[in-house]
């Protein structure tokens, strides 16, 4: 991964990883990088208040 991007997360209270879920606190961002990645990108949208559900 050559063009890594680090974004401190402290203040975002909802990710979802590609628009489709939100992953738990305790998962491998390596993990979800290699079962969810695309074009070599992780795709992570986040947000200040609950996107659905």
């Amino acid at each position: 991964m050559s063009d890594l991007m680090c974004v401190s997360f402290w203040y975002w209270q909802f990710l979802y990883i590609d628009s489709k879920f939100s992953p738990t606190p305790d998962e491998n961002i390596g993990d979800m990088f290699e079962n969810f990645g695309t074009k070599g990108m992780l795709i992570v949208n986040y947000a200040f208040s609950m996107a659905w559900g």
